[in-house]
Order: structure tokens, then C-alpha cells, then sequence
């Protein structure tokens, strides 16, 4: 069973000395854990592992949308935290019709002029065009709703809850309650204690950091990645009868 951050802040109270809470409350440790766990989320990203990659899904993309930026916007939207789409995984397809019948959207650095008017605007021939422009999606102009798949990497959602998991990594809160602690001696200008749970974070943080590259060192380029994109044909199928 994964850590949550109730356990993140036991383990952090434990290790300030302060088991009952009584100085190192939730509310004063949930911001630190918080802005820790986002720096270390940002110290692994530099593995290239699929550790913060997912696959979400859009539905019922309305006719004429040329911005994706709705479904960015709010925790509870389906791309809330996007902030590498990979190149080569975004798929679409109209919406009703079965998976098998998504088809790859193509990523261009300029998106291409569309007439949403005109009754070729989007067709198997043309297909969908996207843009990743100030950490937003652009796409073409559709001119019937549609379903958008997108794989990339999504910033991991805040721990708020005491029930909140940590994600990214099963090993990660014991590191994560280390740092949480050596930020709170900073706070409070104890640079010994500060450095001392420093040095227990920074161990464990680079081993976790060295796992992570460990397991894609079979892969010569990362899979997708806007960097570096896999080439290779894809197989669509069903598309004789697309649309009807």
C-alpha cells in the first residue's frame, strides 16, 4: 500500500522530535511538504523515466475548437498538469466511434490555416494538426465533435488530503519527510539540524533518481518524448468506413 500524506507527516513530526505534533502541526507542515515534493518531482524529471506519464482521454471535443486550454485549466480537468505531450501520441477519432478507430494527430510547429467552412476541414485525408504553444494544446479547426487521447507527462496532483498518495516513486515520503524536516530547520535557522536531515534526503533521493534511469537505459530514445520522437509505423485500421 502506497504512503500518503498522513504518513509523510508522522514520519516528518518523528524525525523533528515532535511525535504528538504539538510544534510541527499538519497545517504547518502540509505547504513544506508540499513545496518539497514539487522540487523533487522537477530533480527527476532529468531521468526521462515514465514516472509522471499518463494516458488521458477527451471526450466530445465540440466542433470548431482550435484550444485545448479548458480541459488544462482546474484540478479537475482531464489535462490539468500537462506539461510535455509527447510528439507522436496524440490520437483522435469521432466521438461514438469505437477505439479501434483512433487516428494519430500530427504535431506541427506552425498549425496550418483550416476553413472550419469548408466540408474537407477534417478528413482522414487532412486529419488533426496540434501545437504546443505557451503550455497550452492549439489543434485544427473540427467540424464534428471528436475524442482526443494524449500521453505525456502530467505534474502529479498536490497532497491536500491526509489521504492523498504519494505518487512518482513507493520509496518516495521517507525522502520526502527528510527534506520536509531539513526545510523546517531553515525556517527556523537551525542550519545544523537543517543540514543534517539535508544529508539524509540526498542519499536516498539520487538512488531513487539512479532506479529510475536504470530502467530505461533499453530504450535508446525515449519513447514519444517531444525531444525526441520514436519513428515507426503505426497500424489505425477501420478507416474505409471513418465517419459513417
Amino acid at each position: 500500500m502506497s504512503d500518503n500524506l498522513n504518513d509523510v507527516i508522522k514520519i516528518t513530526q518523528s524525525i523533528l522530535g515532535d511525535p504528538q505534533g504539538d510544534v510541527f502541526s499538519v497545517a504547518y507542515l502540509t505547504p513544506i511538504i508540499n513545496h518539497i515534493y514539487k522540487l523533487q518531482i522537477l530533480y527527476l524529471s532529468e531521468t526521462c523515466s515514465p514516472y509522471v506519464t499518463e494516458l488521458r482521454t477527451i471526450i466530445n471535443v465540440p466542433a470548431g475548437t482550435t484550444t485545448l486550454a479548458p480541459y488544462q485549466q482546474g484540478r479537475s480537468s482531464p489535462l490539468y498538469g500537462l506539461f510535455n505531450p509527447f510528439t507522436e501520441w496524440m490520437d483522435f477519432k469521432m466521438t461514438g466511434q469505437p477505439e479501434m478507430y483512433y487516428r494519430h494527430a500530427k504535431r506541427t510547429r506552425i498549425l496550418p490555416d483550416v476553413n472550419i467552412n469548408s466540408p474537407s476541414a477534417v478528413s482522414p485525408q487532412s486529419g488533426l494538426s496540434w501545437e504546443w504553444r505557451s503550455w497550452v494544446l492549439y489543434v485544427t479547426p473540427i467540424i464534428f465533435p471528436i475524442d482526443i487521447r494524449v500521453r505525456g507527462e502530467f505534474i502529479p496532483p498536490p497532497l491536500l488530503k491526509l489521504d492523498d498518495i504519494v505518487t512518482v516513486h513507493p520509496m518516495l515520503a521517507d525522502v520526502l519527510a527528510e527534506e520536509s524536516a531539513a526545510c523546517a530547520m531553515r525556517e527556523r535557522a537551525n542550519a545544523g539540524q537543517m543540514q543534517a536531515y539535508e544529508l539524509g534526503a540526498t542519499g536516498p533521493l539520487d538512488n531513487i533518481s539512479n532506479q529510475l534511469v536504470r530502467s530505461e537505459q533499453g530504450n535508446i530514445v525515449r519513447i514519444g518524448r517531444a525531444t525526441g520522437p520514436r519513428q515507426g509505423a503505426r497500424s489505425w485500421g477501420g478507416w474505409a468506413s471513418w465517419g459513417q
